[in-house]
């Protein structure tokens, strides 16, 4: 299965804010069941710090999370979009 990141939740793992520690081991666990994957708008908004491109895409895979710009594929599931997801739901309100 393969896993979409909204980029709310991977903003939140850069940053360490409340409640990343919950989303990392959510994150761990679907790794184990397939691919995290980024689209290019979480990709744009979440490499904005970055100093190229290249080291936020160094960044992302070094944390198990691809991004591929021509992959017209949809994820079999998504995270963060949605705090209501069938099997994950966040710790925050």
């Amino acid at each position: 299965m393969r896993t979409a990141l909204d980029s709310s939740v991977v903003i939140l793992l850069q940053r360490r804010q409340p409640g990343w520690e919950w989303w990392r081991q959510a994150l761990t666990q679907a790794a184990t069941e397939g691919s995290l994957l980024i689209n290019p708008v979480v990709f744009a908004e979440c490499s904005a710090g970055f100093p190229s491109a290249e080291t936020a895409l160094k960044e992302f895979e070094s944390i198990q999370v691809h991004f591929d710009p021509t992959s017209q594929a949809r994820p079999s599931s998504a995270i963060g979009a949605k705090a209501d997801h069938a099997s994950i739901s966040s710790p925050i309100s």
